[in-house]
C-alpha cells in the first residue's frame, strides 16, 4: 500500500548496491521497465518499488525478469510484502508533503490508500516467486505477541 514503508526500505536496499526501479522517481511504468531491463542485463540485484497490488501488475515483471535470463541462469524472484496498518499507511501519506506521485490532498479527494486495499490481491509463489518475504511494522509485530 501506499505508505507501507516500500521506498524507506528501498533506500537500505540501494545503500547494499541494489539497483532500485522506483515509479515515483521515474515517472511511469514505461520508463522502470527500461530500467528493470537494463539493470537485470548488466546482473544487478534489483528491487522494485513499487505497489504491485495485483497479480496482473506482479506479472509485468515476473515475465519480463524471465524472459531476460536463460533457464539454467534461472532469475530467483522474491516477493517482499509490508503489512502495515492501513491506517498507518494513511497516516503516512497524509503528512508526507511535495510527495512524487500521491499528495495530502488526492488521498482525502480519492482514498488511495483504502482503494489498493480492496484492489489487493495476495501474493502466492505460484505467481513465479521462490520466496515471499512480509514485513510487519512495529504496531503490527506487537499485535502478533497478544
Amino acid at each position: 500500500l501506499p505508505g507501507s514503508g516500500k521506498s524507506t526500505f528501498a533506500q537500505k536496499l540501494r545503500s547494499k548496491g541494489w539497483w532500485i526501479i522506483s515509479q515515483d522517481a521515474l515517472g511511469s511504468r514505461e520508463s522502470c521497465l527500461r530500467e528493470f531491463r537494463k539493470a537485470l542485463q548488466r546482473g544487478k540485484n534489483v528491487a522494485v518499488d513499487r505497489c504491485n497490488h495485483t497479480r496482473a501488475q506482479r506479472e509485468v515483471w515476473i515475465r519480463e525478469a524471465l524472459s531476460l535470463t536463460s533457464s539454467s541462469e534461472r532469475t530467483k524472484i522474491y516477493a517482499l510484502c509490508f503489512n502495515t496498518d492501513v491506517r498507518e499507511c494513511r497516516r503516512r501519506v497524509m503528512t508526507r508533503p511535495g510527495h512524487a506521485t500521491l499528495s495530502p490532498q488526492e488521498e482525502e479527494e480519492k482514498n488511495v490508500v483504502f482503494r489498493f486495499l480492496r484492489e489487493s490481491e495476495e501474493v502466492k509463489n505460484r505467481e513465479g516467486f521462490i520466496k515471499i518475504y512480509r514485513r510487519y511494522s512495529k504496531k503490527e509485530e506487537e499485535k502478533g505477541d497478544e
